[in-house]
């Protein structure tokens, strides 16, 4: 939440905390990867790029610390390491979401246009005077490389790859709207 209203500093704090209770804390790992500058925070992009993906157990996890380390070596320019790393991501991600993908193709475009009208017209940035843009995708559609595009710009703050869309949608079928 923090680092969607912009509090990116408090929201690296809290990432941080996270990881000192549960080490294995990918969410956190790959969300700090989104948002710190490498060459300000040498020692956690360091500890980021030395994450052994194997030493978690969910694919979702290996796939989020493949992320992240891509993300840390995009930043320092090293674009072989980080394609090495977006592919290894992809592969696990590819493992882990066929039946979703299958899932989604289902519900249909019409029920996600409808979804996508009726909520994000609920979305209020009129405090932050922010904007948002929602990038939604299935895996391998390229959602990651636009998401890359656009963190680009420095005034862009990424949520990553997150379950929050999944329960959002959850919640606004099981309402019936």
């Amino acid at each position: 939440i923090l680092q969607v209203m912009g509090q990116i500093k408090e929201a690296e704090i809290w990432f941080q905390k996270s990881i000192e209770i549960n080490p294995k804390c990918s969410y956190a790992y790959h969300s700090l990867s989104l948002n710190i500058d490498p060459k300000n925070n040498a020692l956690l992009s360091k500890k980021i790029i030395e994450l052994n993906e194997d030493e978690f157990n969910n694919i979702n996890d290996k796939s989020l610390i493949c992320f992240a380390k891509a993300n840390i070596f995009e930043k320092y320019d090293d674009f072989d390491s980080s394609q090495k790393y977006y592919i290894l991501a992809n592969s696990y991600s590819d493992r882990g979401n066929t039946g979703e993908i299958n899932n989604f193709k289902n519900k249909g475009v019409n029920e996600l246009d409808h979804f996508t009208k009726t909520f994000v017209s609920t979305v209020n940035t009129s405090k932050t005077g922010n904007q948002c843009i929602f990038i939604v995708g299935l895996p391998r559609c390229g959602s990651t490389l636009v998401e890359s595009i656009l963190l680009r710009n420095h005034d862009s703050i990424s949520i990553g790859e997150s379950g929050l869309f999944n329960n959002i949608l959850a919640k606004f079928y099981s309402e019936g709207t």
